[in-house]
């Protein structure tokens, strides 16, 4: 399913009528179900909108965004994902291979990672083409060299249903560019020690509370 069709399809669903599961108020995001949950991010971020698509044409995608920003430039980001899989397939989620940790009594699975941003995203239908574009669209970009801490929370026996979030910082903070973490990098050997203290600092910024 091409991307326009996908957004024709979620303003119509929006315009039936039908009551939004979540809000912001402040820097406080609650969802009123699938799951109900409020999420309270660090001050010094700013929420800059959410939107909603079908992805694949199997799962429904509800995306926010917190960022906070040099002149358009994002220093650090909370791309907060709810998603599920729709009723016309019988796809499950699956992140046995990935480590976990507890966030407000609830098992996320974890993982992390360093990547250089392309001057241009490829222009696919990917939640990560969707979320780029819309940051883009608002006068957004990503930093050049980036790390990232992902967290996944299956949240209902089923496992058709997720919520993901994703921490972003610019890496060129620290001085350090993606290739530096490879094997043979000149950093290999404190990439453990980053993205732990990335994991510290995706958690400290955050807080979790159901209801």
């Amino acid at each position: 399913m091409s991307r326009l069709l996908s957004t024709v399809l979620v303003v119509l669903a929006a315009s039936c009528g039908e009551p939004s599961e979540r809000s912001v108020e402040g820097n406080i995001l609650r969802s009123q179900r699938r799951p109900a949950i409020a999420m309270e991010f660090d001050k010094t971020l700013t929420y800059v909108g959410s939107q909603e698509f079908v992805l694949y044409d199997r799962a429904r995608v509800d995306q926010h965004f917190f960022i906070e920003d040099v002149n358009g430039v994002i220093k650090r980001l909370y791309w907060i994902q709810f998603e599920g899989y729709l009723e016309n397939n019988a796809y499950v989620y699956n992140y046995s291979k990935l480590p976990t940790i507890r966030i407000a009594g609830h098992e996320f699975h974890n993982n992390s990672g360093f990547a250089q941003i392309p001057e241009e995203m490829p222009e696919d239908d990917s939640d990560q083409a969707h979320a780029t574009a819309f940051l883009y669209d608002r006068g957004y970009q990503f930093a050049r060299e980036g790390m990232f801490q992902r967290m996944i929370w299956l949240w209902d026996e089923s496992a058709r249903n997720e919520l993901m979030i994703i921490y972003v910082e610019d890496l060129g903070e620290y001085g350090y560019v993606a290739a530096d973490f490879e094997e043979g990098g000149k950093a290999f050997d404190r990439r453990d020690s980053i993205t732990t203290a990335l994991l510290d600092r995706a958690l400290e910024g955050m807080k979790i509370s159901d209801g």
